[in-house]
């Protein structure tokens, strides 16, 4: 994807809430399916061996979230994506693709239990004929769906030292904490509270 200039970004654009603050640090973004992403500081090169070797800090905001609440959020992401959801404990992360009715992807994500009837579907596409898919495939069961995305801004700490990084900031032990799990209550991460 070709960097966009900052005069270029229309309204119909989503920023996300760290773009002012990104941009005064020299980033550069490209758009995909109208939201902005990071591409890079400045040295592309530098920022990769930063996240292999050390860690490196990547707003993944625009990443598409969708809600599901209510008894049956469960059994509804059952239904929707590939994996076996109906028996998820809280705090298990689980990667899924979302098929239509041909089998063919709609798109890919990760299926995030907070609680048995509080789930998040993180993905791409948050699109009206995909948001038509997903309610016209759950319209018999007890949940309610929403799309999350604008008001949940999110930061991924990605690399070997992120571990290490995130353990002095968070005010809960993070070493009992799995591969694809999630603390299902929230914390506070650098002051601020989430999950």
């Amino acid at each position: 994807m070709d960097p966009i200039e900052n005069e270029a970004i229309t309204p119909d654009i989503r920023t996300g809430p760290f773009h002012e603050r990104q941009l005064a640090l020299g980033a550069t973004f490209y758009e995909d399916l109208g939201s902005l992403w990071t591409r890079s500081f400045g040295d592309p090169t530098g920022e990769y061996w930063a996240v292999r070797r050390r860690a490196g800090l990547w707003d993944v905001s625009a990443l598409v979230k969708w809600r599901f609440t209510g008894p049956d959020a469960l059994a509804a992401l059952d239904r929707l994506t590939s994996r076996r959801m109906v028996s998820a404990a809280p705090g298990v992360i689980r990667y899924a693709v979302v098929l239509d009715e041909d089998g063919l992807m709609l798109d890919e994500g990760t299926n995030c239990v907070v609680a048995q009837d509080d789930v998040y579907f993180m993905g791409n596409d948050e699109r009206r004929p995909f948001e038509e898919h997903l309610r016209r495939n759950t319209s018999d069961l007890d949940v309610e769906i929403e799309s999350a995305t604008p008001r949940i801004p999110n930061i991924s700490v990605q690399g070997p030292g992120s571990f290490e990084i995130l353990s002095g900031l968070c005010t809960v032990d993070l070493a009992p904490l799995r591969y694809f799990c999630l603390l299902p209550a929230p914390v506070e991460v650098a002051g601020v509270r989430g999950l």
